[in-house]
């Protein structure tokens, strides 16, 4: 998924997919240097000191569109071991959540 996260965009700072993947940003910074290790993405200072520009590289293109047709055989599966209804259901509460959680962080209850 952190793949798919880079490849939306160009370039996005490690704090943008660290909100947009719901990850605390020490644990996202350690799961996208073993991604840079493998040479599937790229990291570069930012804007100051303090922001790194994540982006992916050609062959983490490369390595997801091998793995997007295996992602979707897998959600066919599950669509059709649990019913395309409830499958289907199952995502958009997922979804819900998330665009929850993204309207809470950008306007806090408290």
């Amino acid at each position: 998924m952190l793949l798919v996260a880079c490849a939306r965009q160009e370039t996005v700072t490690m704090g943008a997919l660290a909100v947009r993947m719901s990850m605390d940003p020490s644990a996202l910074a350690r799961n996208v240097t073993v991604l840079e290790r493998r040479g599937l993405v790229r990291i570069a200072p930012g804007a100051d000191r303090r922001v790194r520009d994540i982006s992916i590289s050609a062959k983490g293109r490369k390595t997801l569109s091998r793995a997007l047709p295996r992602w979707r055989e897998v959600q066919a599966k599950l669509a059709e071991r649990f019913g395309e209804g409830s499958f289907r259901s199952a995502v958009e509460l997922m979804k819900g959540i998330a665009r929850t959680r993204e309207a809470l962080l950008d306007h806090p209850l408290s």
